[in-house]
């Protein structure tokens, strides 16, 4: 799933890292967030913290709150390693 996202500051790191821990796991799957960082004007200011969240709500990265880019490799998760549900499904008939 991606994310795009604007926080501000106070409501960012009080929610964005929750919010995107939270579909990571509700979903089970991985979350890649990218989110606007930096002064914009004499009132506002963007929380950032980019971020790749996989299945079980870990953060794999997290791009601070600062400018730049942040490369995340196929090897975040260990291969073959599943969901935390997927040991439980089944064949449908």
């Amino acid at each position: 799933v991606l994310v795009p996202s604007a926080f501000t500051v106070p409501t960012g790191s009080a929610h964005w890292s929750v919010l995107l821990r939270a579909r990571a796991a509700e979903g089970q799957c991985y979350v890649f967030a990218a989110a606007q960082v930096g002064v914009h004007g004499p009132r506002r200011r963007s929380y950032g913290h980019s971020m790749a969240v996989d299945p079980w709500g870990e953060v794999a990265a997290d791009a601070g709150g600062y400018g730049g880019l942040q490369r995340v490799g196929r090897g975040m998760v260990a291969e073959g390693a599943g969901c935390a549900g997927n040991e439980h499904d089944e064949p449908v008939p």
